[in-house]
């Protein structure tokens, strides 16, 4: 056996060239890829986080609307302004009307 089959199947410098270029371009593909799914995953993390904080939120916004109604209501506000202030529901000549 002669070196002429050796020699067929190593690569020229040019060939190998273009494999390594190939191979280069392939792994810098496969790790945008990777690094695209990682972050399309911590995003989607991020998004189920920022939703579960939104509906707390709306949760809390529909519990102080609700104790904010309670506070100013004149049902609580009567006995309170009387007892603490002294206060007393005008008489009609105490009224007097604005034009």
């Amino acid at each position: 056996m002669g070196h002429g089959g050796l020699q067929k199947r190593m690569l020229s410098g040019r060939q190998f060239s273009i494999f390594l270029l190939i191979a280069v371009c392939f792994l810098i593909v496969f790790f945008l890829d990777t690094w695209a799914g990682v972050k399309s995953i911590r995003y989607g993390y991020e998004i189920v986080s920022a939703e579960d904080k939104a509906r707390k939120l709306t949760d809390i916004h529909k519990k102080l609307t609700i104790e904010y109604s309670r506070l100013i209501s004149p049902v609580r506000l009567a006995p309170k302004a009387k007892m603490e202030f002294g206060l007393v529901t005008p008489g009609p000549s105490q009224i007097i009307v604005v034009p």
